[in-house]
């Protein structure tokens, strides 16, 4: 496929040639489907916005090379304006950072109904136990075991959950 032309839109009608051809890709957010996708010639396309993205052997820091790519780029074409550099991790937590809150929020709901969840069994069971405090004072004091009547209430405190 490499050399033919083709007919793309968003730079008129003119056939573009094609570079190369490489996986499909997303672009704008990583819950978006994978699109097919094709280098074409830049100068094809006039004025739209380029995106370059520079692969490095061991994960480097962007101060460090941010100015070597700008660098670059300007020795190709001096007057290009270059924005937004920034790192693909940056750009990946941008992207992820809608649906990391979302699951922030919820597990904090989940947590909440938890804690609310348990004060309320707490309640009920303390609220159904109480008016038999006295009830079970008098029978340890008669002798009875201290380990059946506990069993016994609680069992009675958890009946309705």
């Amino acid at each position: 496929v490499v050399g033919r032309t083709l007919k793309l839109g968003g730079g008129g009608d003119a056939l573009k040639q094609i570079v190369a051809v490489v996986g499909d890709g997303r672009h704008r957010n990583l819950a978006d489907r994978a699109l097919p996708e094709m280098y074409v010639p830049q100068a094809q396309f006039g004025n739209t916005a380029i995106t370059v993205l520079v692969r490095t052997a061991s994960p480097v820091n962007l101060a460090q090379i941010g100015p070597s790519i700008t660098a670059a780029v300007h020795s190709a074409d001096p007057e290009l304006a270059l924005s937004g550099v920034r790192s693909l991790d940056d750009s990946r937590a941008d992207t992820l950072a809608l649906p990391r809150f979302g699951a922030w929020l919820l597990g904090g709901f989940g947590v909440l109904a938890l804690v609310l969840t348990t004060a309320g069994l707490y309640g009920g069971t303390s609220y159904t136990t109480a008016p038999r405090a006295r009830d079970m004072g008098v029978r340890m004091a008669l002798g009875a075991h201290v380990s059946a009547d506990p069993t016994q209430t609680v069992g009675q405190g958890l009946h309705p959950v």
